[in-house]
Order: C-alpha cells, then structure tokens, then sequence
C-alpha cells in the first residue's frame, strides 16, 4: 500500500519537469521514474513502466538506440501493446532503422496468419 503522499510527490516531480523545461523534461523525468528504484510506486499509481511504453518514451525523446532495445524487450516478454508498432506516431522516426524494420517484420510473422509457415 503506498503512504500518503507518495503520489502527490511523483506528480509534482512531473509538474516541476514540465514547468522547468516543457515536455521534454516532462518525458525525461518518467524515464527517471520508471527506471528508478521506486519504480513499482510509480506503476501502481497508473503510470506503465512496460517495455512497449518505454520505447514510446524513448521515441518521444529521439532516443532511437533505447527506443529499439526496448521495443526488442517488448517483442521478447510478449507486449500486448506491440500491436501498436506500424501506427505509433512516436516510432515515425525510427520507421528507416534497419533495426525498427527488422523488428516490425519478426512481429508481423507472429501476428500475421497468412506468413505463418507450417511444418509437417
């Protein structure tokens, strides 16, 4: 159970991020929070730390190289929300990465029934 307060001091940490430098910062000091030690607060309070939403993080930040490793992770765990991968507008960027599409289309080998290859 969290203690009073606690979620009131991450959100005016991400109030202060934003009033101090913009969205950016905003971003930036989730990254923090999720990656931090008291991450499992931070995720009880209805902020996702996944992989797949860290990798939008990382996108919104043009952070391409931790964007992709944890959209891999993503791909790994399985993430329900890689369904998202062809339409988030965070991921635009990355669309010309060898590394994005190689990923894209392992995914779609899972997903898609008509690639599936059958063994006999």
């Amino acid at each position: 159970m969290l203690a009073p307060g606690q979620a009131t001091e991450v959100t005016a940490s991400l109030a202060e991020a934003y009033a101090r430098s913009g969205w950016n910062a905003f971003w930036e000091k989730e990254v923090e929070l999720c990656t931090a030690a008291n991450k499992k607060m931070f995720w009880r309070q209805g902020w996702p730390c996944g992989s797949m939403w860290m990798a939008r993080r990382y996108g919104r930040l043009g952070n391409r190289a931790r964007a992709i490793a944890a959209l891999d992770t993503a791909y790994r765990e399985p993430s329900q929300t890689m369904v998202f991968i062809k339409i988030e507008p965070y991921f635009r960027d990355l669309r010309a990465d060898p590394q994005f599409q190689d990923l894209e289309l392992r995914y779609r080998h899972i997903t898609d029934p008509q690639s599936a290859v059958v063994l006999l």
